[in-house]
Protein backbone atom coordinates (compact mmCIF):
# COMPACT_ATOMS: atom_id res chain seq x y z
CA UNK A 1 0.00 0.00 0.00
CA UNK A 2 1.16 3.15 -0.82
CA UNK A 3 2.00 6.15 1.99
CA UNK A 4 0.50 9.25 2.21
CA UNK A 5 2.64 12.01 0.95
CA UNK A 6 3.86 14.46 3.82
CA UNK A 7 3.37 17.34 1.83
CA UNK A 8 -0.55 16.29 1.74
CA UNK A 9 -0.49 13.42 4.78
CA UNK A 10 -4.64 13.52 4.71
CA UNK A 11 -5.94 9.94 3.61
CA UNK A 12 -9.35 9.67 1.60
CA UNK A 13 -12.28 7.52 3.34
CA UNK A 14 -13.98 5.44 1.14
CA UNK A 15 -16.16 7.63 -0.13
CA UNK A 16 -13.03 9.60 -1.94
CA UNK A 17 -13.80 12.17 0.60
CA UNK A 18 -10.90 13.83 2.65
CA UNK A 19 -10.87 13.49 6.77
CA UNK A 20 -9.97 16.95 7.76
CA UNK A 21 -9.92 18.62 10.95
CA UNK A 22 -12.16 21.58 11.45
CA UNK A 23 -9.21 23.37 12.42
CA UNK A 24 -7.28 22.10 9.16
CA UNK A 25 -10.35 23.21 7.07
CA UNK A 26 -9.53 26.79 7.22
CA UNK A 27 -6.18 26.23 5.32
CA UNK A 28 -7.57 24.07 3.03
CA UNK A 29 -9.28 24.99 -0.84
CA UNK A 30 -11.90 22.50 -1.68
CA UNK A 31 -12.99 22.42 -5.10
CA UNK A 32 -16.18 20.88 -7.13
CA UNK A 33 -15.96 20.32 -11.23
CA UNK A 34 -18.62 18.61 -13.08
CA UNK A 35 -16.05 18.07 -16.32
CA UNK A 36 -13.62 15.42 -16.16
CA UNK A 37 -10.80 16.93 -17.80
CA UNK A 38 -7.86 15.63 -16.34
CA UNK A 39 -5.53 18.71 -17.12
CA UNK A 40 -8.07 20.78 -14.35
CA UNK A 41 -7.92 17.89 -11.42
CA UNK A 42 -4.12 17.16 -12.37
CA UNK A 43 -3.59 20.94 -11.35
CA UNK A 44 -6.06 21.02 -8.23
CA UNK A 45 -4.47 17.95 -6.91
CA UNK A 46 -1.09 19.50 -7.51
CA UNK A 47 -2.00 22.22 -5.46
CA UNK A 48 -3.18 20.19 -2.61
CA UNK A 49 -6.69 21.05 -3.51
CA UNK A 50 -9.57 18.60 -1.78
CA UNK A 51 -12.22 17.34 -4.07
CA UNK A 52 -15.80 17.93 -2.98
CA UNK A 53 -18.76 15.86 -4.87
CA UNK A 54 -21.61 18.36 -4.88
CA UNK A 55 -22.56 21.67 -4.62
CA UNK A 56 -24.27 20.81 -1.67
CA UNK A 57 -20.86 20.16 0.05
CA UNK A 58 -18.89 23.01 1.26
CA UNK A 59 -16.46 24.12 -1.59
CA UNK A 60 -14.17 27.26 -2.73
CA UNK A 61 -13.85 26.65 -6.20
CA UNK A 62 -16.28 25.25 -8.55
CA UNK A 63 -15.34 24.62 -11.84
CA UNK A 64 -18.04 24.49 -14.22
CA UNK A 65 -20.16 23.91 -17.36
CA UNK A 66 -22.48 26.56 -18.97
CA UNK A 67 -25.93 24.83 -17.85
CA UNK A 68 -24.20 24.06 -14.38
CA UNK A 69 -24.21 27.55 -13.31
CA UNK A 70 -27.63 28.55 -15.17
CA UNK A 71 -29.27 25.61 -13.06
CA UNK A 72 -27.31 26.32 -9.54
CA UNK A 73 -27.99 29.66 -9.83
CA UNK A 74 -32.03 29.86 -11.34
CA UNK A 75 -34.36 31.91 -9.36
CA UNK A 76 -36.27 28.36 -8.72
CA UNK A 77 -32.99 27.30 -6.45
CA UNK A 78 -32.07 30.46 -5.29
CA UNK A 79 -28.57 29.75 -4.66
CA UNK A 80 -26.08 32.01 -3.59
CA UNK A 81 -22.01 32.16 -3.02
CA UNK A 82 -20.64 32.22 0.22
CA UNK A 83 -17.50 35.49 0.39
CA UNK A 84 -15.12 32.53 0.18
CA UNK A 85 -16.60 30.89 -2.99
CA UNK A 86 -15.59 31.44 -6.71
CA UNK A 87 -16.82 30.19 -9.72
CA UNK A 88 -15.88 29.60 -13.12
CA UNK A 89 -18.29 31.67 -14.77
CA UNK A 90 -20.14 35.03 -13.87
CA UNK A 91 -23.52 33.64 -12.27
CA UNK A 92 -25.72 34.96 -15.19
CA UNK A 93 -23.07 35.32 -17.76
CA UNK A 94 -25.91 34.73 -20.39
CA UNK A 95 -27.93 37.61 -19.35
CA UNK A 96 -24.90 39.68 -19.60
CA UNK A 97 -24.48 39.30 -23.41
CA UNK A 98 -27.78 39.26 -23.90
CA UNK A 99 -29.19 41.98 -25.63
Amino acid sequence: MKQASTKYPYQANGSGQQNVSPSDRQNKIYYCTDLDKSVLINNFEKRGWIHVNSVEDDWNFYWAGIQTCRNIFSLELGYRMNDNQIINHFPNHYELTNL
